[in-house]
């Protein structure tokens, strides 16, 4: 492990679980991969009681956990 990603790891307690690189999928992969990645982030961010900010229909909106959505902008 290089250095880099060993202080990644000991920062956040996490290792990735890539098993390919991004630069060789294929487009259907990378659109199942960004669809797993997009379903960790929320259920991370809700576990630890965090709104999801993204856009939606022009605006930053922060969503909850029990899917309420708030217009931030």
């Amino acid at each position: 492990m290089k250095k880099e990603e060993l202080n990644i790891v000991n920062f956040t307690g996490y290792r990735g679980e890539m098993t390919k690189n991004v630069s060789e999928m294929t487009h259907i992969e990378l659109l199942e991969w960004e669809k797993e990645i997009n379903r960790k982030i929320r259920t991370n961010l809700f576990a630890i009681n965090m709104p999801l900010v993204h856009t939606y229909n022009g605006h930053v909106v922060a969503e909850m956990a029990d899917g309420t959505i708030e217009i931030i902008r």
